[in-house]
């Protein structure tokens, strides 16, 4: 009984590192996948009332997330899901409605933007990510 206790407990551990490891992907399917995209500010004011440059961590969300609720100042976790920045994690705040974006898809200001795309850059466009309401 006691020649198999040091099995047992590495067979534990093993399961418990595979575990852990686990975690930054099961944090990613708790959020809402979607889709990102980039706009540029150029000093306008959104559509929650403040004017924002590119370099702002900020979103602009479906005009669904607005009907009968104001998401503005709101903030929300974006995960990338896709290209060089896969698992950058950043912070953005409600500040504007994206109105050809669907209920899942997420137009940020640049700098989050080029933050989770990574090397790719403005070039790819759009990334897939996963995000959530904080």
């Amino acid at each position: 009984m006691f020649r198999q206790t040091p099995l047992l407990l590495l067979l534990f551990l093993l399961s418990f590192l595979s575990t852990i490891s686990a975690l930054p992907s099961q944090l990613v399917r708790r959020g809402t996948n979607g889709k990102a995209s980039f706009y540029n500010q150029a000093g306008a004011v959104g559509a929650c009332g403040k004017a924002h440059s590119d370099g702002d961590y900020i979103v602009a969300l479906s005009p669904v997330h607005f009907a009968g609720k104001n998401p503005c100042g709101k903030r929300v976790k974006v995960y990338a899901r896709s290209g060089s920045g896969r698992g950058r994690v950043v912070y953005v705040t409600v500040a504007d409605k994206c109105m050809g974006c669907d209920e899942n898809h997420l137009d940020l200001a640049v700098a989050p933007f080029e933050y989770l795309a990574k090397n790719d850059g403005q070039a790819v466009g759009i990334i897939q990510v996963a995000w959530a309401f904080k």
